[in-house]
C-alpha cells in the first residue's frame, strides 16, 4: 500500500495491535513521508518501548530526529543502531553525515573505516573520509581517498572536485585545476566545482581566468556566499577595490543574518553531490 491513501490504514493498524513493534514503525515512516516528524517521532518511540532490538525503528527515530534539527538525538539513534547490527550501510551512512555535521572527526573516520569493511565501493563513504582526514590535516590520505572515490566512479563529479581542493592544499595547483576541469566535464552546472577552480586558478596567477570561473559559479548559485567572497579577493588581485568590496558585500545584502568575516580568504567548498555505490 502506497501514497496518502496507506495512512488511514497504518494508523487502523497501530491501534488495533498497539503492542506490534512493526505496526508503529510503518505507521512512523507514514507520517515521515507526510512530513508529520513529530508524529512519526512518537510512533517510532512506541515502536522501541515494545521492541528495544528493532534497529530499523532506532535507524528511522534517527532520521526522523535528524530532520527536526536534532542531530544530536539523532547520533544517538543511529550508534545504538548500529551495535545492534554493525553491518547496515545506510545506517553507517547516515551516522557519517552526522558525525560530519557535529564536527565528530576521529569517530567519523572510524566509523568509515568499519563501513567500508562491509561495503568497500562506497564512494559517498569514501568522500566522508577525505572530509574527515583533509580537516585532520592528513592531506596525502585525503586525496588517495578522493582518488579512490574517482577510481570506482570516474563519473562522480563530486570526486574529482574534492579532489581538486585537497590537491590545492597539497599545493598542487595545476592538478588541482585539471581535477576541478574534469569535475565540470561531467557536471557543468557545479558551482562547487566552478568556485574551487578559480581557486586553483588564482593559486596560479591566472586572475582573469579565475574571476571567470568565480563569476560561472555565482550564476548558477546567485547566493554563493563563498564564491563573492572569492571574487572580491581575486578582484583585489587585480586592482579593482571598488568591485571587490561589492563582491564582499554581496552575501550580506542577501543574507543579513550572515556572520561577518573579520578576514576573507579564498574558500573551498566540499561538493555535497555525492552518489553512493554499494
Amino acid at each position: 500500500m502506497q501514497g496518502k491513501d496507506a495512512l488511514p490504514a497504518l494508523q487502523k493498524t497501530a491501534q488495533v495491535s498497539p503492542n506490534d513493534a512493526a505496526a508503529q514503525n510503518n505507521l512512523g515512516n507514514a507520517l515521515k513521508d507526510r512530513g508529520q516528524l513529530d508524529g512519526a517521532v512518537a510512533s517510532y518511540r512506541r515502536a522501541l518501548a515494545i521492541n528495544a532490538d528493532l534497529v530499523e525503528a532506532h535507524s528511522n527515530l534517527g532520521n526522523a530526529l535528524l530532520g527536526l534539527g536534532q542531530t544530536n538525538e539523532a547520533l544517538a539513534c543511529y550508534r545504538r543502531a548500529l551495535k545492534i547490527k554493525p553491518d547496515f550501510p545506510e545506517v553507517r551512512r547516515a551516522c557519517g553525515h552526522a558525525l560530519q555535521s557535529l564536527g565528530y572527526l576521529d569517530e567519523l573516520l572510524a566509523n568509515c573505516q568499519q563501513a567500508l569493511v562491509f561495503t568497500p565501493n562506497c564512494t559517498e563513504t569514501h568522500l566522508q573520509m577525505a572530509i574527515a582526514l583533509r580537516t585532520l590535516g592528513r592531506l596525502e590520505e585525503a586525496a588517495t581517498a578522493c582518488y579512490r572515490a574517482a577510481e570506482i566512479d570516474p563519473n562522480l563529479a563530486a570526486a574529482h572536485s574534492n579532489l581538486g581542493i585537497v590537491l590545492g592544499d597539497l599545493g598542487q595547483f595545476e592538478q588541482a585545476a585539471a581535477s576541478c576541469r574534469r569535475a565540470l566535464a561531467i557536471n557543468p552546472d557545479s558551482a562547487a566545482a566552478h568556485s574551487n577552480l578559480g581557486n586553483a586558478l588564482r593559486n596560479l596567477g591566472q586572475y582573469e581566468q579565475a574571476a571567470s570561473s568565480y563569476r560561472r559559479a555565482l550564476a548558477i548559485e546567485p547566493a554563493y556566499a563563498d564564491a563573492h567572497c572569492n571574487l572580491g579577493n581575486v578582484l583585489l588581485d587585480l586592482g579593482q577595490p571598488g568591485e571587490a568590496i561589492a563582491s564582499f558585500r554581496q552575501p550580506w545584502n542577501s543574507t543579513p543574518t550572515l556572520p561577518r568575516r573579520t578576514t576573507i580568504w579564498a574558500t573551498s567548498c566540499w561538493s555535497s553531490d555525492n552518489s553512493t555505490t554499494p
